[in-house]
Parts: C-alpha cells; structure tokens; sequence
C-alpha cells in the first residue's frame, strides 16, 4: 500500500493529492469548496446505478420495468381488416323481392304518395303482370295509378311501345289517360287500319 507523502501545511497540495487518488476530501470550514472537493462521478440516475451504489439485489429485470408494455392492436369486429371466416360461410345480403321493387319504383315516379297508399298501388302494379324492365314505362305513360289500364292492354296484346302510336290525333296513352277503354282505342284504331295488337291476345 502506497505511504501518502507528508505534506506538511500545504493542505491544498495534499487535498489536490487525495483527489487524484480518487478519495473526496472535505472542505475546510470557513473555506471555499476547491475542486478536489467536487464529486468525482455523476450522481446515480437510473435504478440499476441506485441498486447497484446501495448494494441491493431487487432481483428485477429493471429495464424491463422502464419499458412500457405495448398492447396489443385489436380488431373490431366486421372492420375491413377483420378476415376471420365466420360459421356457416359468408353471410350474404337478402335479395329484394318483386314487391320491394315495385314499391321503391311507385316511390319514384309519385314520391307524393304515403306509405300506406304507396303499398297498395305497388300491389296493384304487382297484379297487373308488367315486366319489371318495362315497369317505369308504364308508370310514365299511364300513371302510377294506371294499373288496371296497363293490365288490361297486356291481356289483349298491346305493348308498352304501342302507347306513342297517334290513333285519329290523339296518343293511345293519351286516351288511355284520359278514361277511354282499351277495348274503344281498339276499334277506333281499326276503323283506321292501325294495328295496335303486336303481342298474341291471351283472351283469343
């Protein structure tokens, strides 16, 4: 072990001594701290360095401790990233039927109508045997309330199309509309050699 030498009364070169040293000596009182009085490390900051400088055995993993668990990013259920198959297959949307089609076309063409009167008309549409591609023609032609009208050229043979034929001035839908029969435009046409009739008549 290494004699500290005597230094006599020159304490200043024998506290410059202990600091080289490594040793902290403490400053005279009555007299300004020196250097050598200054700690020699930076204070403990972190646990393991307190741990360590108390000696204590946490036995933790402390960084572990620093670091915030991260959770984990859930899935809502039926989000677009949600691709786990669901029992019995892939659900599909219900179809519409014939009478939710027709009803969403008298809505359109008479968007007036309340509920109630709207079903009903979309029935009477229903009954009346137009095609679902030909409906709105219809509609446009004869009114939304022209069901009975529209069933009753079906029955004999007209078509939509025939509705812009003029039979003596006047349109066939135009007459129709305006309470002739469908049987009256019929013979009005003939007298006129005008073959309205492009469908076989179910009737014979």
């Amino acid at each position: 072990m290494t004699t500290r030498p005597d230094f006599g009364d020159d304490t200043e070169a024998a506290r410059l001594y202990d600091f080289l040293r490594g040793q902290q000596p403490a400053p005279v009182p009555g007299e300004r701290p020196t250097p050598a009085c200054m700690p020699q490390h930076r204070p403990a900051s972190t646990p393991e360095e307190i741990a360590r400088r108390e000696g204590l055995d946490l036995g933790l993993d402390l960084a572990a401790l620093r670091r915030p668990a991260r959770k984990p990013v859930g899935r809502r259920p039926g989000s677009p990233t949600d691709r786990r198959p669901r029992p019995g297959g892939r659900s599909r949307r219900a179809q519409p039927s014939v009478e939710d089609l027709v009803l969403r076309a008298v809505r359109v063409c008479c968007p007036s109508l309340v509920p109630g009167r709207a079903v009903e008309v979309a029935r009477q549409w229903v009954r009346s045997g137009c095609p679902l591609l030909e409906l709105e023609e219809w509609m446009a032609a004869l009114g939304v309330h022209g069901a009975s009208v529209a069933s009753d050229c079906l029955e004999r043979g007209l078509s939509v199309r025939v509705l812009d034929v003029v039979v003596d001035g006047m349109h066939v839908r135009r007459r129709l509309r305006g309470g002739e029969s469908v049987d009256s435009v019929l013979a009005l046409a003939a007298i006129h050699s005008i073959t309205l009739a492009d469908r076989p008549n179910p009737q014979g």
